[in-house]
């Protein structure tokens, strides 16, 4: 047996004893209402009948919040994240361990001032996170300002690297009716700008709940190293842009839209050594869609909805329509859902039926899903024929700990193989994907 091989049981041995560890830590202190978490492990497996994409990962995912330390109610900590062991994989340059928070948090430092120390994601700013310090200045109980610094968890390997800087500041305020926030943040890589953006969210709830609206914005500003024809960069441009809305006129009819517009990989300097600076293509994305749902009779519902989709590098566009109808509640808790969806990919069409029945009891719930679909390619004479079978399932064995599994089986076969021979070497195979995981909540 290899070490390598050895290396990951033995992690996987510790990733369980933790796991169990902290259950009964957790359990010692379920009635404190000041602490949450869990503890969770779970397994991942593909088997295809190709042998192109096998795969056998086992999770670990840990969270613990603690909402005071000892007796000071002004001092918390968190701590979230998850470790990884795999014998196959789709990438084996995957980090085996992944922290995305460990902070402990002082409120109310001199009054309104509260300061978080250690890894945490910037809640008043959108997806930016920090090894250092976010320094929080309430004016009020709504309005408020901050700052952060310090080092960048490592985009690669997830871990502390001072290669990776950051620092920025942002202003919010917050009501029951509206809120809004803004901030700036500059990202260096080895002493050098890899990335400077500015973010904003704004969102608006009545409070008759007919309606919600949110949205965001990244703006980034493009100083890379590489120029345009015209020998400039592109200075501030729009890379994310999220608009959603929903609207309940009344108790029959649901109203749902979404904007988005996107790059796909954004243009940073510590990505160059990977991909190379000439190869670097980003990809531009906008996406617009819509949705409704009418529920004439109780416990029925018809929906409808469909999408458009741009891709600026090559000017294609995709598009999807599906229609449906669905019951939340039948006879002895069961529910089912049967959807028409027509989908055209870039340079697929994909056109589908799928069908489901579900089962809910006390602490059980089970859902069983076929769905049947036909592919074909532009430019390609072969059609793809797919059936897919899912097979899912949760129990809780107690009101803290809980088991879940689900079984996908999904069998191809090319009706013309004149093409298939390139890519699969066989005009038919099948692949099977089991998960399943085990759980403590508290």
């Amino acid at each position: 047996m290899g070490i390598k091989m050895i290396n990951r049981i033995s992690l996987i041995s510790g990733l369980l004893c933790f796991t169990l560890a902290g259950s009964l830590f957790a359990a010692q202190r379920i009635e404190d209402r000041d602490e949450r978490g869990r503890f969770a492990l779970g397994h991942y497996m593909v088997d295809d009948s190709s042998s192109a994409g096998d795969v056998n990962v086992t999770h670990l995912y840990y969270r613990y919040m603690a909402k005071k330390l000892g007796p000071n109610d002004n001092i918390s900590l968190n701590i979230d994240g998850r470790a990884r062991a795999s014998s196959s994989d789709y990438n084996n340059e995957i980090p085996e361990n992944r922290l995305l928070q460990a902070n402990v948090q002082i409120k109310k430092m001199f009054g309104g001032l509260d300061l978080t120390i250690g890894r945490s994601f910037i809640e008043e700013f959108v997806s930016q996170n920090v090894d250092g310090f976010d320094l929080k200045y309430w004016f009020n109980k709504k309005n408020g300002v901050g700052v952060f610094g310090g080092a960048r968890p490592d985009p690669f390997e997830d871990n502390i690297n001072t290669d990776f800087l950051t620092w920025g500041g942002y202003a919010f305020v917050h009501s029951d009716l509206f809120g809004a926030s803004g901030g700036y943040a500059l990202d260096t890589y080895k002493g050098e700008v890899d990335r400077e953006r500015a973010n904003g969210v704004f969102y608006f709830m009545p409070a008759t709940q007919r309606f919600q609206f949110q949205s965001s914005i990244d703006l980034d500003n493009d100083v890379d190293t590489y120029e345009h024809e015209e020998g400039e960069s592109e200075g501030w441009e729009i890379t994310n842009l999220l608009l959603h809305g929903n609207w309940r006129p009344n108790k029959m009819f649901l109203f749902s839209f979404t904007y988005n517009l996107f790059r796909a990989i954004n243009r940073e300097k510590s990505f160059e050594p990977l991909v190379g600076e000439d190869s670097f293509v980003e990809e531009n994305y906008s996406i617009a869609r819509i949705s409704a749902e009418v529920r004439p009779i109780k416990n029925y519902g018809l929906y409808i909805g469909g999408d458009s989709r741009e891709r600026k590098i090559d000017s294609k566009s995709a598009s999807q329509y599906y229609l449906g109808i669905r019951n939340y509640n039948f006879i002895y808790n069961t529910r089912w859902n049967l959807r028409y969806s027509d989908l055209g990919w870039f340079t697929a069409n994909v056109k589908s039926l799928y069908g489901s029945v579900g089962w809910s009891y006390d602490k059980i719930d089970i859902e069983a899903a076929v769905t049947r679909l036909t592919n074909s390619q532009d430019g390609l004479e072969n059609e793809m024929q797919q059936w897919v079978y899912d097979l899912y399932a949760t129990w809780w064995f107690s009101r803290y700990i809980y088991g879940t599994v689900s079984f996908s089986y999904s069998q191809e076969e090319y009706l013309d193989v004149s093409s298939i021979y390139t890519t699969r070497y066989a005009d038919n195979f099948s692949t099977t994907t089991l998960y399943g995981q085990i759980g403590y909540r508290f």
